[in-house]
């Protein structure tokens, strides 16, 4: 698992990344922007489905594998005990991989989790809805 978050902890960093600032910017569009055809307000839809579907295929595979990885290093933390104290070596070396954390992450600075989808969601909402007031001209009579 490790040559694996080596190899794919950067890209998958810029594809929540990417997707993330996608979604933020059709979502700004669909709340904000007056369309003059609906097919253009389908697109946009459309577009957004897209980017979320980015965001949920790289979070939630991975988030579910760090689930499963903590789950079968629990079952294995518990097989030293079985194992009979003159086989040391095995007790050591089993006890040794098993105190290596390794998760997948996003580049080294967030460890995938189920919470990141809710925590992106609320982040793209929060910084819409900050910028959609203050984006708001006020009128003003000359």
């Amino acid at each position: 698992m490790t040559d694996f978050e080596e190899c794919f902890s950067f890209s998958a960093f810029t594809i929540v990344l990417m997707s993330m600032i996608s979604l933020f910017m059709t979502g700004y569009e669909i709340v904000f922007h007056n369309y003059d055809f609906p097919l253009d307000l389908l697109h946009s839809c459309v577009y957004a489905i897209y980017a979320l579907s980015h965001l949920l295929l790289i979070i939630v595979p991975a988030s579910i594998t760090n689930e499963a990885t903590e789950a079968a290093k629990s079952v294995a933390m518990s097989l030293p005990y079985e194992i009979s104290s003159n086989e040391k070596e095995l007790k050591f070396e089993s006890q040794k991989c098993f105190f290596q954390k390794k998760f997948l992450t996003l580049w080294n600075i967030y460890v995938l989790d189920r919470s990141l989808i809710f925590t992106a969601i609320g982040t793209l909402l929060t910084y819409g809805i900050l910028l959609g007031t203050l984006g708001k001209k006020l009128s003003v009579r000359m």
